[in-house]
């Protein structure tokens, strides 16, 4: 499968908290072309990160160490920085998943997922907020 079109210098925040993955994800991301603004493992290393460098999109994963998580900070990412997300997560319990609806993300994909599926997500989420 070929990868689909990107936009142009998209950057992209990763938000996990399992570094192996993170460094997984980080190394997808940018075999696809785009560029890594940083990884965060937590609720306030993610509002650290948009601090420092402000990304085109981020991928985040619902559980996240401490008393906020992955759904908390998606909702301030997309609600006062207007960051879309994609949740990339293996966290599916009703409970969550309402919680998600709630937050607004712009795609929830499972783990484990490909990186032509991630690609493809990716593109989608970039062209729709261009």
């Amino acid at each position: 499968m070929s990868n689909p079109p990107r936009p142009r210098s998209a950057r992209i925040l990763i938000v996990e908290d399992e570094l192996i993955l993170a460094t997984t994800l980080k190394e997808i991301l940018e075999s696809l072309g785009y560029t890594v603004t940083g990884i965060a493992a937590s609720f306030e290393a993610t509002l650290d990160q948009v601090a420092q460098d402000r990304p085109d999109l981020a991928l985040i994963d619902v559980r996240l160490p401490g008393l906020r998580d992955g759904i908390d900070a998606a909702t301030i990412l997309s609600e006062t920085f207007q960051i879309p997300v994609l949740y990339l997560t293996g966290q599916a319990d009703r409970d969550t998943l309402k919680r998600v609806y709630q937050s607004r993300p712009s795609v929830y994909l499972r783990k484990p997922v490909s990186r032509e599926e991630l690609a493809v997500a990716i593109a989608l989420v970039l062209r729709l907020n261009e």
